[in-house]
């Protein structure tokens, strides 16, 4: 029975989850000695990495979160505002781990939200701020205009919040951009 509860359990995370996730998953130390009643330091560095993130609100250095320690033993991290996170709050506190992030050496992703005035070339200067003036790496850029007004779905890879906010505040700099928001 244990094992048929492992396998479904197994069958739903890995259903939300990219390969590179599953094997992160699959890879993340299953932390042997965790003392609830102090600060569980999260280390994010290849083989170093001592907890998996949630598949709900993809939380990245910065962000205010919290530990679960899942059925499979592992410190599963999910953002303070998740939903998901106030449930586990609510329904298995003892399993829940007051967080800090200690080292971080990887980059994530993280949605952006941008809203402007169309103009001719707002494109080129979305791309050159973002890539050649902040060196962020695009990963995705879905783009669209309509009344002379566009939005922007921005997919990047950053190493923490601070990055994230730094690109918000260039791209708002920018002749006719109104709002950039980070969605996740």
């Amino acid at each position: 029975e244990a094992d048929k509860t492992k396998r479904s359990i197994l069958r739903k995370l890995w259903g939300r989850r990219s390969n590179r996730d599953r094997q992160q998953e699959l890879s993340a130390a299953v932390p042997k000695d965790i003392n609830y009643k102090e600060t569980y330091m999260l280390r994010c560095g290849g083989e170093d990495q001592n907890f998996v993130f949630a598949g709900c609100c993809r939380p990245i250095p910065g962000d205010d979160v919290m530990g679960f320690v899942n059925d499979l033993g592992q410190v599963e991290v999910h953002s303070l505002s998740c939903p998901r996170a106030q449930v586990l709050k609510a329904t298995y506190g003892p399993r829940i781990l007051s967080t800090k992030w200690e080292t971080v050496d990887r980059e994530f992703r993280a949605e952006i939200h941008i809203e402007g005035i169309d103009r001719h070339g707002i494109l080129q200067e979305l791309c050159q701020t973002i890539s050649t003036l902040l060196n962020i790496n695009i990963r995705a850029m879905d783009i669209a205009a309509e009344h002379e007004v566009f939005e922007c779905r921005l997919s990047v890879l950053v190493r923490d919040t601070g990055e994230i906010t730094e690109l918000c505040s260039a791209v708002k700099k920018i002749d006719g951009v109104k709002s950039a928001v980070r969605l996740s």
